[in-house]
């Protein structure tokens, strides 16, 4: 099934994530892209991440977008758990009440990042905090571009939260890949106590 969408604008295209997500809209071939890159008027610019969603969202209801695909890329966020949290829950319920059309992707952690959980590449050493066998939901940046791409073929995205991971493995599991990739022993430090 094609895509209703003819032009896609991608906010902050050039980052990490964008970067991605723009590459793969452009690979599809199917697409107009556009990016929009805000250019802060010094380094230390910091807008907040709740303003800066809230003030897309006006501008997308403002220039008539068939569909915004919110930046809720991570896991499904609760209030109370962390402020950036607070803010992802309080702007999807501020899209949900939009009117807008909205398609939500919660692909788990970024696979490229995994070293923010504590795997070190670089001294070959693992930090556990809890439980090793503990399964994580993971998705590489290029895939989670494919998702986001596809969800505007399918009908079921249409103002649904979805679920995706490109991998499911634990801690454990993880650090066999990790020796496995590098072709040495890593050492392993638990801290059950965090």
């Amino acid at each position: 099934m094609g895509s209703q969408f003819k032009t896609v604008t991608i906010a902050g295209g050039t980052g990490a994530l964008g970067y991605a997500i723009s590459e793969a809209f452009l690979n599809d071939g199917s697409y107009n892209v556009k990016i929009l890159r805000r250019k802060p008027e010094n380094e230390n610019d910091c807008y907040g991440l709740l303003r800066y969603s809230i003030s897309l969202l006006a501008a997308a209801k403002e220039t008539s977008v068939k569909r915004f695909i919110s930046s809720e890329f991570g896991v499904g966020y609760k209030r109370g758990i962390l402020p950036v949290s607070d803010d992802k829950a309080k702007f999807r319920e501020e899209l949900e009440k939009s009117g807008l059309e909205y398609t939500c992707i919660y692909p788990g952690l970024f696979q490229e990042y995994l070293c923010w959980i504590g795997y070190d590449v670089e001294n070959k050493k693992a930090t556990f905090f809890g439980d090793s066998n503990t399964k994580l939901f993971t998705t590489s940046l290029p895939d989670i571009g494919k998702y986001t791409v596809e969800s505007l073929k399918i009908s079921e995205a249409r103002n649904a939260r979805i679920n995706v991971a490109g991998a499911t493995l634990s801690l454990n599991e993880y650090l066999e890949k990790f020796e496995e990739i590098t072709g040495s022993k890593w050492e392993v430090i638990e801290d059950r106590d965090v």
